[in-house]
């Protein structure tokens, strides 16, 4: 199979290293763009509430990519992550409009997401079957179960919802 061989300059570590210094640099000098236009077009951009505001909701994204590249790097896929994830932000929001305490939620939460990702192990590490198709079938019923719980419309809470919530406070946030 000389058909897949990597190019010649991949097989020394210096050009594969060269290689991903330039591609580093070019992603930073990207980011650094990007900083600078936004600066220049938005007063608030580069301010301390909108950093925080942006490393908070980096929070979810970032913990879900980082899971999912354990996943890519051991050949699987996921294509149900979102729908859990849609489907957990469901399932909080409404234990939360009951009054009940955050803690009491995030457990329901990753009670749930601990059940679909064992169904999803067992059929795909025990059954032996297609990882993508056990997560596409996965993906579809979340996505119905999410459906029905919200009935169509986004699931809402208010801080006075939870009486518990106004006085949590993570470092210092």
């Amino acid at each position: 199979m000389e058909f897949f061989r990597m190019p010649v300059y991949y097989e020394n570590n210096f050009w594969r290293i060269v290689a991903s210094l330039v591609w580093g640099g070019v992603i930073l000098f990207a980011i650094a763009v990007l900083v600078i236009i936004g600066t220049l077009l938005s007063k608030p951009f580069l301010t301390l509430s909108n950093l925080e505001t942006v490393l908070f909701n980096l929070l979810t994204v970032g913990l879900i990519a980082s899971v999912m590249v354990i996943i890519f790097s051991n050949g699987g896929l996921d294509l149900s992550v979102g729908a859990v994830m849609s489907l957990i932000s469901i399932v909080v929001a409404m234990v939360l409009q009951q009054g009940s305490n955050p803690v009491n939620a995030v457990f329901w939460g990753l009670s749930i997401a601990l059940f679909i990702g064992l169904v999803n192990g067992v059929l795909v590490g025990i059954a032996r079957l297609p990882g993508v198709l056990v997560t596409l079938a996965m993906m579809s019923l979340v996505r119905g179960i999410s459906y029905s719980l919200s009935k169509g419309s986004p699931v809402t809470f208010t801080v006075t919802d939870s009486l518990f919530l106004p006085n949590l406070k993570i470092l210092g946030w």
